[in-house]
């Protein structure tokens, strides 16, 4: 990150982000990190940002390596823009800067919650651009999909499953018919947990995408993004974005 960057860019570019007190400097949660004057033992107050692999932290204490552009101090509360680091018996982080904690400091909350639905609305317009076909409907049946030829089981496999969508609206793309067969990865595996899972009876807007899955051959729909499967009051919002796109 450079220097003096806004606090839209920190949040872009944070895994992790968090309000903490400062417990020790010089200190840290993890063995086996050597300890420097650049780490802190930080309790985790209020998290505002958090990978969905990352446990609640919230009242614990974890390790941060802080950034070199504020001086902390014990005691200290401030709002800590981070990266992921170690994953252990606690989990170590990098700090890109520390923003110090004073008051209720409502607009740096405002900011931070402000740059997150700025973000998400980027990835959200970025998914329609890119779509293949955009749909609003209902699953209505769901089966084990059948095996890809000469695809190795691993233990990564995604344990593709079949959902048949019922089609309502089209808003981006056709088809000749109004059902339409999409796969999802079933698999609860890191590689595949971000990715949306589907029920028979599950209302909503699929984002559909062609060939994003090397597992996949053909022209197989998925919706493997987190930001592919939209709630249906999402309707007037992606109408108006894909407005804008065209």
């Amino acid at each position: 990150m450079q220097m003096n960057s806004t606090i839209e860019d920190l949040t872009r570019e944070s895994k992790f982000i968090f309000k903490g007190t400062v417990k020790k400097l010089n200190a840290s949660t993890m063995r086996g990190i050597p300890v420097d004057s650049m780490l802190a033992v930080i309790r985790v107050d209020e998290v505002f940002k958090v990978p969905m692999a990352i446990a609640d932290y919230t009242g614990q204490d974890i390790t941060v390596q802080l950034s070199t552009r504020q001086k902390m101090k014990a005691g200290q509360q401030a709002v800590f823009f981070t990266e992921g680091w170690v994953y252990g018996e606690s989990i170590a982080v990098r700090a890109f800067e520390e923003r110090v904690w004073e008051g209720d400091n409502r607009g740096l909350r405002k900011q931070i919650s402000d740059a997150m639905r700025n973000t998400a609305r980027h990835a959200l317009r970025a998914r329609l651009a890119s779509s293949h076909l955009i749909i609003v409907g209902k699953v209505s049946d769901m089966k084990a999909a059948k095996p890809e030829a000469r695809q190795p089981v691993t233990f990564r496999d995604p344990q593709w499953k079949e959902a048949l969508i019922e089609v309502e609206v089209m808003l981006k793309g056709n088809v000749t018919h109004k059902k339409v067969e999409i796969r999802f990865p079933n698999s609860a595996d890191v590689m595949w947990h971000k990715a949306p899972k589907f029920r028979v009876g599950q209302e909503g807007i699929w984002l559909l995408h062609k060939t994003e899955a090397r597992q996949l051959t053909g022209d197989t729909y998925t919706a493997l993004h987190p930001t592919d499967f939209q709630s249906k009051d999402q309707i007037d919002t992606i109408r108006t974005l894909l407005n804008d796109i065209a």
